[in-house]
């Protein structure tokens, strides 16, 4: 220990903390940290150089496990608090929240009904039709969204995590309240434009940061703040009752303002990643020297700069089979869950006239809590699998997909009643919907930890690709449509349930089995044990020879 001074180095506090991965193997395991602690403690008390005090580990949570944590992750976990990590998590879920209640408010705001009037249905008031409201609702939110979420992705590798949830959050709550002063039909699109570009951010900042603070329960985090799909949706659906005595533009008001005040809660939070210095450095630099060839061409080269820059880091994200098969299998989950929701209410209408609104009260309390429940639950056993060696996220995803496929055949299955339709709904919800927070936590861990934002970016964008499906059903005749539907989902999760398996065979194996930790942790404790009797021997002797050199001293 004398000999090694390093280690007691690595995980000092502050923003330069680094763990160099050679050097993760002997301080692998808590009880070992425990005993360095106590024995670095002990030798403190002696006199030593001012220039080489220690500084004692942290001892991590005991969910961390640090066997395969990279480097960044211990240091993160080092620099923050069980209480800090909970606290930004907390803040970045209610953000996520107000983000899907945002994004479906304007669904709730709208009756193209023969009793609609101006006050209660904006389609009314601002005079479009059911064609213009699915082009607004779709095509003006998705292609921006998409686009944008690789730029989003990029940046949340770059920059500050915590300034962009907060920046992006303001910009959709302003498009929101812009539209209690709305007056035309483009104006709305202006807003869902708008909408869609800042909540492209959420996701890769929110995801990449939370993969860093919790990098042993990925799956579980991911599932925790996931269930911002489901409490924002449910949240949003709150506008019909309200709208009826409120309006649907003070529903705009009370939903701007109640986003821009949570999303002012990240101030509250900081990214504990450090931010280089070099960037601004280099920044201010190019702009003196560019300052004299005028700004329109300098603008032109740092836009350039930054294309090449995102095209290299979703380039070397993409190269990956495993993230590749993953992507393909994410995108047919896509297909298969929009196919849901924009065609199931009809298909329901359809199969059974007389019971819609009660299928729109089941269906919402289906959602609320039996898909937040899979999703949590997906999470917890995710990882609980992948922490004993038992499983990976891949094939628990694959599981869940071939699960959900025949309970989604029964749903829609002929001369069923609409009490067995329901029951099959929810056991269908409840094994489809815990895929999200294994594939996210999969997808962070095939990656490199500077790479996550710019994978979460092209996860996001994969949303596109899903409404596919949903395209392709409007073109199916009325009286082909249940059967379509009952078709294309069941095959989209059984395809991609395969690719989840292609995702898991190429998932390299674990660098470090459980039998191996407790071996190297056995070794580490004996050679604590015989340098500890190393320095008592060395002490005994230093005593002796002391005595001897008094006795000497006396003599003569």
């Amino acid at each position: 220990l004398n000999a090694a001074p390093s280690p007691t180095h690595a995980f000092q506090e502050g923003p330069s903390c680094q763990c160099p991965d050679e050097q993760l193997t002997s301080f692998a395991s808590k009880p070992f940290m425990n005993i360095l602690n106590r024995s670095t403690s002990e030798r403190s008390e002696s006199p030593t150089d001012s220039s080489e005090t220690f500084v004692p580990f942290e001892v991590l949570p005991e969910d961390q496990d640090t066997e395969s944590m990279s480097a960044s992750d211990v240091g993160t976990c080092c620099q923050q608090p069980q209480a800090g990590r909970i606290w930004i998590l907390t803040i970045l879920s209610l953000v996520f929240v107000s983000n899907q209640a945002c994004r479906s408010l304007m669904f709730y705001l709208v009756d193209f009904g023969g009793n609609a009037d101006a006050y209660r249905a904006m389609n009314i008031a601002l005079d479009f039709d059911s064609a213009q409201y699915g082009i607004v609702a779709t095509v003006a939110f998705t292609v921006p969204f998409t686009f944008t979420s690789f730029l989003a992705g990029v940046a949340a590798d770059s920059f500050n995590r915590i300034k962009l949830n907060t920046l992006a959050g303001i910009a959709w709550s302003i498009s929101i309240l812009l539209l209690v002063w709305a007056n035309s039909y483009w104006e709305v699109v202006a807003s869902r434009l708008v909408l869609g570009f800042a909540q492209a951010f959420t996701n890769p900042a929110s995801l990449s940061l939370l993969a860093q603070l919790f990098p042993q329960s990925r799956a579980t985090i991911s599932s925790i703040f996931n269930l911002g799909i489901y409490i924002g949706a449910a949240l949003g659906s709150l506008a019909a009752a309200m709208n009826r005595d409120q309006g649907w533009r003070a529903c705009c008001l009370y939903y701007g303002v109640a986003s821009a005040v949570i999303c002012l809660l990240c101030r509250l939070a900081s990214d504990p990643r450090p931010q280089p210095v070099e960037n601004n450095t280099r920044l201010l630099e190019s702009l003196d020297a560019n300052a004299e060839q005028g700004c329109c061409r300098w603008v032109s080269s740092q836009i350039s700069r930054a294309g090449r820059h995102l095209v290299t880091q979703v380039t070397e994200v993409v190269t990956s089979k495993q993230v590749c098969w993953l992507y393909l299998a994410a995108t047919l989950r896509f297909c298969a869950g929009f196919g849901i929701l924009v065609w199931l209410p009809p298909a329901m209408a359809s199969r059974f006239p007389n019971d819609v609104g009660s299928f729109g009260l089941a269906n919402s309390l289906i959602k609320a809590f039996a898909g937040s429940s899979s999703s949590l639950v997906g999470g917890v056993i995710a990882d609980h699998l992948r922490s004993t060696g038992r499983g990976n996220g891949a094939y628990f995803c694959a599981c869940a997909s071939l699960l959900a496929a025949p309970l989604w055949w029964f749903t829609l299955q002929p001369g069923s009643s609409f009490r067995v339709s329901m029951a099959f709904l929810l056991l269908e919800y409840l094994a489809a919907e815990s895929w999200m927070g294994p594939c996210l936590a999969t997808l962070q861990g095939a990656v490199p930890q500077e790479r996550c934002g710019a994978a979460q970016g092209v996860f996001s964008s994969l949303t596109a690709l899903g409404n596919l499906l949903p395209m392709v059903l409007g073109f199916v005749p009325d009286k082909q449509l249940v059967f379509a539907l009952q078709v294309s989902v069941s095959s989209c999760y059984l395809l991609s349930a395969m690719c989840f398996v292609m995702v898991a065979s190429f998932t390299p194996p674990p660098s470090v089995t459980t039998s191996e930790s407790q071996r190297r942790l056995t070794e580490d404790l004996v050679l604590m044990q015989m340098s500890d009797s190393v320095i008592s021997a060395e002490d005994e002797c230093v005593q002796s020879s002391t005595s001897e050199t008094r006795g000497v001293r006396s003599r003569h």
